[in-house]
């Protein structure tokens, strides 16, 4: 009895043992249900060229950021795709190095404006775009030195729908 007992026991223990040590299965995480496929296209104007702009995504309400990225100096725009959430308001914030004037490292510059996502992805698009111009969309940027006028953002051409 009592080796049967042991038996028993180790054969458990090796069934654990194996069970925990097998890889998990990939699953396809799905996007929630009350989202829709999103595109953010964030442009920076010419005469910010070179800077590096860091902008967040945000919840218009709590602030809670849902998307971060950056525009690298040297470059006119950046992409990023995600799924948002249906009737949600958002906005964003940025910032930029290297700093203008002494202390704007730390100075956070918020759009103008609240974006309100939509129920549904426009007919022409496989998404919902958001195109954004830095520093045009945003309240408070200084100017970098030497420019005055004539910048202006770049937006790439985006593809229509796709045919099905």
């Amino acid at each position: 009895m009592k080796r049967n007992l042991i038996l028993l026991i180790t054969i458990l223990l090796t069934t654990t043992t194996l069970a925990a040590a097998k890889k998990p299965v990939a699953t396809k995480v799905l996007p929630p249900k009350n989202s829709i496929p999103c595109q953010i296209l964030a442009a920076k104007n010419t005469c910010w060229n070179k800077y590096t702009v860091n902008i967040s995504y945000q919840d218009a309400i709590s602030q809670k950021e849902f998307q971060k990225f950056s525009i690298a100096k040297d470059k006119s725009h950046t992409t990023v795709k995600f799924n948002c959430i249906k009737n949600a308001g958002r906005m964003f914030v940025s910032n930029f190095t290297p700093e203008i004037w002494q202390g704007d490292v730390h100075r956070r510059f918020h759009s103008k404006k609240v974006w309100q996502v939509p129920n549904t992805v426009p007919d022409d698009k496989d998404f919902y775009e958001i195109r954004i111009c830095f520093p045009d969309d945003f309240q408070g940027v200084p100017i970098p030195m030497g420019y005055l006028e004539n910048c202006k953002c770049q937006y790439p051409k985006v593809a229509k729908k796709k045919s099905s």
